[in-house]
C-alpha cells in the first residue's frame, strides 16, 4: 500500500520539537518498508527526532533511486521482538508489524487517513476497502488516526496515557487475524476462497 510516509514523519518531529518538556529526547525510529523504492523524498538530515532503523538503513539509503524492487535483501525476523520490544508505542499504516506489536502488547496509532498523494490505494482506502482489514477496527490496542490533523494529538494522547491497561482480551481479539491451532494453512485458505466465492 502506497502512502505519503514522509508528511506523517515532519509532523511528528514537529510535535517532539515544539514539545520536549513533554517528550524530552524521545526518537522516533522509521522503518520504511524494505522495498521502498523509487521515492526519494525521505532526507535523515531533515529531521531532528527521527532516525532510520539501524537494520535496513544502509540498503534503503542505496535504493531511494532504483525503481527496480532489490528482493534479494530480506530484513531478519529474528530482530522484530527487539525493534518492537524496545518501542514505547508504534505508529504504522496498515501492515504485519502492527498486527505484531499488537501480540507485543504495545499501544500502535494507526495511520488511515487520505493522504492526498495517492488516489486509490491509500491508507483509507484500505482501512475502508480491504478484505484482509474488515475486523481490525474491533482490536484493543489500536488507535485509528483518520485525519491527518490529529495525527499529533493521538500521538501525545497515546504518549501520556501509556499503560498497558487495556491488553488483557488481546490474544481473544487477535485471534480473529491470527491462528494458534493444528488446521492446515491450504484447508483454512480453500475455506476463504470459497467462501468469498459463494458470498458474490
Amino acid at each position: 500500500m502506497a502512502s505519503d510516509e514522509t508528511s506523517a514523519l515532519k509532523e511528528l518531529d514537529e510535535e517532539l520539537e515544539q514539545n520536549e518538556n513533554i517528550y524530552g529526547d524521545l526518537k522516533v525510529i522509521y522503518r520504511p518498508h524494505p522495498w521502498r523504492q523509487g521515492k526519494n523524498d525521505f532526507n535523515i538530515s531533515d529531521f531532528k527526532h527521527v532516525e532510520l532503523d539501524m537494520q535496513i538503513k544502509d540498503h534503503y539509503l542505496q535504493s531511494i533511486n532504483k525503481m527496480k524492487i532489490d528482493l534479494d535483501f530480506q530484513p531478519s525476523i529474528d530482530y522484530y521482538p527487539a525493534i518492537l520490544g524496545n518501542a514505547l508505542f508504534i505508529v504504522a499504516s496498515l501492515t504485519t508489524m502492527a498486527l505484531e506489536a499488537l501480540i507485543m502488547e504495545k499501544k500502535v496509532l494507526l495511520i488511515v487517513y487520505d493522504d492526498g498523494q495517492n488516489f486509490f490505494n491509500t491508507p483509507k482506502n484500505a482501512f475502508m476497502y480491504c478484505e484482509h482489514f474488515r475486523g481490525i477496527e474491533k482490536l484493543n490496542g489500536f488507535v485509528f488516526c483518520k485525519e491527518k490533523s490529529r495525527l499529533r494529538d493521538q500521538f501525545r494522547e497515546i504518549y501520556v496515557n501509556m499503560s498497558r491497561d487495556g491488553f488483557k482480551s488481546i490474544k481473544s481479539d487477535l485471534s480473529y487475524f491470527l491462528f494458534n491451532d493444528n488446521r492446515e494453512y491450504q484447508k483454512r485458505l480453500f475455506d476463504a476462497i470459497e467462501y468469498v466465492m459463494k458470498s458474490n
